[in-house]
């Protein structure tokens, strides 16, 4: 939490969040299943995992991810507060505000040209 409340302004400034208030109200769900996908994919680099494993966690982030969130934009978001709460300041929280403000606008962006409830699945 003392990570979290360091960043606030800065999130504030960057405009992810209004206020103090919208900590509670936004999740930080998002980080997690993120890190479900990257944390497979080093196991599964390292050999711990095979490929039809490391598509079960990848799948499992994906499905979580659909359930909780609507769009790209609150994913977005809940992934910069999680990630926030992560690593506090020192984390580069600036470039990883600049990589969600990319997701969201450039034109060439999966998050722009994908639409949100599109589900990609691996079949073995």
């Amino acid at each position: 939490m003392e990570h979290l409340k360091e960043t606030i302004p800065v999130l504030i400034a960057k405009g992810i969040i209004n206020s103090e208030e919208d900590v509670v109200h936004i999740s930080i769900n998002a980080w997690d299943y993120g890190r479900i996908v990257f944390l497979a994919r080093l196991c599964y680099e390292a050999g711990y995992l095979t490929e039809r494993e490391v598509w079960h966690f990848i799948h499992t982030g994906d499905e979580l991810a659909q359930q909780q969130f609507n769009d790209w934009a609150t994913f977005g978001k809940s992934y910069v507060l999680g990630r926030a709460m992560w690593g506090g300041s020192a984390r580069g929280n600036d470039e990883t505000i600049e990589i969600y403000r990319y997701l969201m606008t450039d034109p060439q962006s999966p998050w722009v040209k994908l639409p949100w409830r599109q589900h990609a699945k691996v079949k073995f």
